[in-house]
């Protein structure tokens, strides 16, 4: 069973997992950051229900694709964006 790199289970927390700060670059920490930080806004505004299998992958895509639309902000490139892509896929 693999822990959750960051979550963001309500409104009023994000977890972070002590091995993806360990291992990551500040870019990377930043842009995982920012996309918890999507659910947030989803949570606040009714959009993300964990229970609803449909509100999940709609924020889920949501925030892949700020990642993905924002990596140059961060210094990262092509094949970050490329990962993003493949995670908004994902959540289809």
């Amino acid at each position: 069973h693999r822990c959750a790199d960051m979550k963001a289970p309500n409104s009023g927390n994000i977890y972070v997992n002590p091995d993806f700060l360990a291992n990551n670059t500040p870019a990377i920490i930043g842009s995982a950051i920012g996309h918890e930080l999507v659910h947030v806004d989803h949570y606040l505004r009714g959009l993300l229900d964990r229970s609803d299998i449909d509100s999940v992958n709609g924020s889920e895509r949501a925030a892949y694709h700020w990642q993905r639309a924002t990596a140059h902000l961060f210094g990262l490139g092509a094949r970050f964006k490329e990962k993003m892509s493949a995670k908004i896929d994902e959540y289809q």
